[in-house]
């Protein structure tokens, strides 16, 4: 093999190596930033103001969800919502 056969080799695994490096980064990347378990989706059912707690909820799938009095407002029976469960 004569010097710039090889340099081209090089050079090829060099990028080779770079786009395993970025692919493997970017999956790393991408699946450590999900959390599942931490959205609660669904249509709103209906909602009320509890005057015991003083706050707001919105009933999703059967279930209290608690939201500010902003979000409250911002929302209405039958829309589509996802909240963070925190």
């Amino acid at each position: 093999m004569d010097f710039c056969h090889k340099v081209l080799i090089l050079r090829y695994k060099e990028r080779r190596m770079k786009y395993i490096i970025s692919l493997v980064l970017g999956i790393v990347l991408f699946t450590s930033c999900e959390k599942p378990g931490l959205e609660i989706c669904g249509t709103i059912e209906g909602g009320e103001y509890n005057v015991i707690n003083n706050m707001y909820y919105f009933r999703i799938n059967g279930e209290k969800h608690w939201v500010d009095q902003k979000t409250y407002e911002s929302f209405y029976v039958a829309d589509y919502i996802c909240l963070e469960n925190y």
